[in-house]
């Protein structure tokens, strides 16, 4: 199914992340404002409009994929841009265009349906956090022991908690800390446990959903019974074997796929009552959206093809079938001087063939397999 890689949202989050990191280095903070928000001098603020910016950035094509997870952090950022700018530099044009950007995504909130794969998420969570947690109480050992050497400095438990912070996000340090060798590798590693921690949950925030169970026998066993109702090809009872599937049903009619790398494959089309064949198909595209996955028919005929085309898919020809009259075959192909040529060259490079009548054994099965 194709995609609408650059719609206006999407076009307007990247407009939004461009300003933001452009106009990073003419950022400067009203008279007076620094004393009254201490806490939030101006180079936290360019810091955080570079991050920031970086993220919606990297939203914004999820953003054209109608990610939930893409419309969450869409959101949250430019929330975060327009709170910095009130804060701080209360630029009135960065505000409009921030506060527009923000109404636009707001206002189309029911298109964005795609899910993202939550086992992702929550590995890359606990990934992340135990390499923190290594990452922060190694650097922790190292200031409490030689922080004065290292640091230039006797810390204090609150100033080691707020060098380990800043060092995580790339804060400049306080002025009072100076760093010989030692101390700078301690900061690298934080710097590279952040960004390296922030880059594992932004990548696992968008992976399509993963099926990691097989299809529940009750599904299988409503499958066969459809083929055997609706079916006239012995090929469908490829969907039923091996049980590497799962199932899609819709009224009396289904369709057997499986994902593979973000991809929907769907053996041979639609099995069924014909009459439900195009209400299952677009169901089942909205269906496939919906997870993050793209869709690929594999195997379907010429007839089914145009009916999959009919959904904006495109077919691709990978090679053609034919039917063969065995008598003839014997009786003149065999002896045709092409084919004997074929047939010696064959013999000289090892290749062979065995006829097996069924039913095959499991020796013969294992070497199909």
């Amino acid at each position: 199914m194709r995609h609408r890689l650059f719609d206006l949202n999407s076009l307007l989050l990247r407009l939004a992340g461009l300003v933001a990191l452009l106009s990073i280095p003419f950022k400067h903070l009203p008279h007076g404002v620094n004393d009254l928000f201490p806490l939030y001098n101006a180079q936290a603020s360019r810091y955080s409009s570079l991050l920031i910016g970086i993220t919606l950035l990297y939203a914004a094509s999820q953003l054209a994929r109608k990610k939930v997870s893409a419309y969450y952090i869409a959101v949250i950022g430019i929330s975060l841009l327009i709170a910095v700018e009130l804060l701080h530099f209360r630029d009135p044009i960065q505000l409009s265009l921030y506060s527009a950007v923000l109404v636009s995504i707001l206002k189309d909130r029911r298109q964005y349906v795609v899910r993202s794969d939550p086992d992702s998420i929550r590995r890359a969570s606990k990934t992340a956090a135990l390499i923190l947690v290594v990452v922060i109480a190694f650097a922790g050992l190292i200031m409490f022991r030689t922080d004065t050497r290292t640091f230039g400095t006797d810390l204090s438990v609150i100033q080691t908690v707020d060098t380990i912070g800043r060092s995580l996000v790339s804060l400049p340090l306080p002025a009072t800390i100076h760093l010989d060798r030692g101390g700078r590798r301690v900061v690298d590693l934080l710097h590279v446990a952040g960004i390296g921690a922030s880059l594992l949950i932004g990548v696992s925030l968008f992976q399509p959903l993963k099926l990691r169970r097989p299809a529940p026998r009750s599904a299988l066993r409503e499958a066969e019974r459809l083929i055997e109702r609706y079916s006239s090809s012995s090929e469908d009872n490829l969907k039923l074997w091996p049980e590497d599937k799962h199932y899609y049903f819709y009224q009396d009619s289904f369709v057997a796929y499986k994902v593979t790398n973000g991809i929907a494959l769907v053996l041979d089309g639609v099995t069924g009552k014909p009459a439900d064949a195009g209400r299952l198909r677009r169901a089942f595209l909205d269906f496939a959206h919906g997870n993050g996955w793209s869709v690929a028919i594999i195997h379907a005929d010429h007839a089914e093809a145009e009916k999959w085309e009919r959904y904006e898919l495109d077919s691709v020809f990978i090679g053609s079938e034919a039917a063969v009259d065995t008598t003839e075959f014997m009786a003149k192909t065999t002896n045709d001087k092409h084919f004997r040529y074929v047939r010696n060259k064959a013999e000289k490079d090892g290749l062979s063939f065995a006829l097996w009548p069924s039913p095959l054994t499991g020796t013969q099965v294992e070497q199909l397999r």
